[in-house]
Formats: C-alpha cells, structure tokens, sequence
C-alpha cells in the first residue's frame, strides 16, 4: 500500500472508517476511480499485491477497511449492517475524497457490497466487478439458508451456504477466536479442504470444535498471515465481522432493501466476474443461471485455477484481468 495515503475519516452514523486512497491530482479530477472491498475475514490488506498494477492505469484507487474490520469501527448491533447503510458509508466516504464516479470492486462479501453499490446508487457506478461472489438478488422476501442450500446441490451438487447458519449463530465467534490455527486450515488448507469445511452442513464447526489442522496452501504459510489474523481478531474481535453473516439470515438487508425499485436487479453497466474453479462456497457456475444472465446484459466472466481468495492466490492474473476488461469497455482514465 505504500503507493496509497492511510486515512481515517468518522461518519454521520459517528463510526470511523480506515482506508487508503491515492492522493488527488488534477490528472484524476473528473475521473472514475477504483473502489476495492474485500470480505470475510480479512481486512484492505488483501488488495496490496493488485495495488501497483491498478494503480499504473492512473484511476484514483480507494480501499477501505469494511465495517467490523481492521481500523474501522466493530459495532456489535447487526441494524448497523443493513446494505442501504452500508452503502452509504462508502458514499460518504467518496464524497468526503471528492471522488465523483467509480469502478466498483469486491471480493468474497466485499463483491456483495459493491453490488449492493450499484444498487443503491446505480448513477455513480461505471462498471462492477466481483469475484468470488454468490449472486445476491435484492433481497424482498426472508432468506432461507437450508431452501438455498439445496438448491445449490441439486444444480451444483454440493450444498453451498450451509455455513452462513453456523457464522451466524452464537458458537461462531467463540470457536473461531479459540482455534485460529484451526480456522487458518479450513480456510486455507491444501487440497481444497474449504470443500470439506465450509462446503458441508456442520462441517465448519465440526472442524473447530475437534481443532483439526491440515497443512496450509504455499500463499499462506507466511507465519505472518496467522499472527495477522491472531492479532486482528484477538478477544471479541469476531462478534462484528460475523455480523455480516447475521445481517442475510436475519433478513436485515431485506427490512430495508423490499423498498427498492422492480428493476433493481438489473444491471446496466458492464459486469465482470472473477471466479476459481476450485472455489466450494462462491462457484463461478452460479452464473451459468440464464435468470441471473438475463438481468446482466453486459457480462464478462473469466475463471481461473484457483480457490476461493483470488486476491491472494491470483493477484497478478486478477488485477491484469480487471485492467484488460476496462480497457475493452472503453473505461480509462482521460489523458490516458
């Protein structure tokens, strides 16, 4: 991140956001820039490795720690997450570094939430990019995580999502801060062992709770990587990212999206999708669905042989995919 200028910026809902931006010029004045979210459970760290590539296409980039993350405030009251909320943060946000229009990008709940950008503010989205993302229509009616989980294995053949009930609940935040060398290896492990954690009914906390390990993938041996994540959710420090979780479950999102307009879901602006083949819980083949092709007329999608944490596995192959994709839309800085 050294090519960005870490800042702190307190909102109107009096929370504080961490983030890194690139410092203004007048080559970016009226420019789109680059917004970067990551997900679950990490932090705007994730996008350092695409930084330099990004940052050479000469857009203003800009890459927050989400809410619950890393210098940003961690409210335990799950109201604070609903996506209209959210949105708004991130708006204010832009609006304080005077960015007009933007890229929206996201990874993993990340990618949710720049979707939920376009959504709530489709004037100042450009394009959309996601990776590693289950398509979240707008949200008008409870979800029903067993219902989609199903589904899921019916088409798929495995039960994507039952983990989202677990992360929810209240045994989550205690098994994770107590067996983060345990959560490392489902997450992380070799021979897509996330397939087995997170892709099975209970599989995630019958992993925790018996402690189990597995030797972890080349990217993620770093002793760094697990004192980063012993550090950064030390004591509590899970309560509010898995609010994230808790917010679909919960039906929070939908309390305030059911007032969106009938064609909300559309997206208008062209739409890249990032996906790992070997990823068990965000397959790309979800967007094999002509229902959700149907709403996306604009539609690129590129995968790669990799797992679920693009960012991490594939950070050159995804930031030069995302370059070469805006250049075919004809997005590129002026001047340039």
């Amino acid at each position: 991140m050294d090519l960005l200028v870490n800042k702190q910026f307190i909102n109107s809902r009096s929370l504080q956001y961490n983030y890194y931006v690139s410092p203004a010029s007048n080559a970016s004045t009226g420019n789109p820039a680059l917004v970067l979210l990551h997900g679950f459970p990490d932090s705007a760290a994730i996008w350092a490795p695409l930084v330099p590539i990004l940052a050479a296409l000469g857009f203003r980039l800009l890459i927050p720690d989400m809410l619950g993350y890393g210098g940003t405030s961690k409210p335990w009251d799950v109201s604070y997450f609903n996506s209209s909320a959210m949105a708004s943060d991130i708006m204010e946000l832009l609006d304080f570094e005077n960015i007009g229009n933007f890229i929206s990008i996201g990874h993993d709940w990340g990618s949710f939430m720049a979707h939920r950008l376009y959504i709530w503010h489709p004037d100042r989205v450009d394009a959309l990019a996601v990776a590693a993302y289950n398509w979240e229509s707008v949200l008008r009616t409870p979800t029903d995580i067993d219902a989609q989980a199903a589904e899921f294995e019916r088409t798929l053949g495995w039960p994507v999502k039952h983990y989202y009930s677990f992360l929810a609940g209240p045994d989550a935040a205690r098994l994770l801060t107590g067996h983060p060398e345990s959560f490392m290896a489902a997450g992380y492990g070799t021979d897509n062992n996330m397939n087995v954690t997170f892709g099975r009914r209970d599989g995630l906390k019958n992993w925790l709770v018996g402690d189990k390990r597995t030797s972890l993938q080349s990217w993620a041996r770093d002793p760094v990587v697990l004192e980063t994540v012993k550090a950064s959710f030390q004591g509590d420090g899970f309560v509010s990212p898995l609010n994230w979780y808790r917010a679909l479950v919960e039906n929070v999102h939908m309390e305030v999206e059911n007032v969106l307009p009938a064609d909300a879901d559309n997206v208008k602006v062209p739409f890249l999708l990032i996906g790992g083949e070997q990823d068990p819980v965000c397959p790309p083949a979800i967007f094999d669905n002509p229902k959700i092709l149907e709403r996306i007329p604009d539609f690129t999608k590129k995968v790669f042989d990799a797992g679920h944490f693009l960012p991490t596995e594939k950070p050159v192959e995804m930031a030069e995919t995302i370059s070469e994709w805006l250049k075919s839309k004809g997005i590129a800085p002026k001047g340039r």
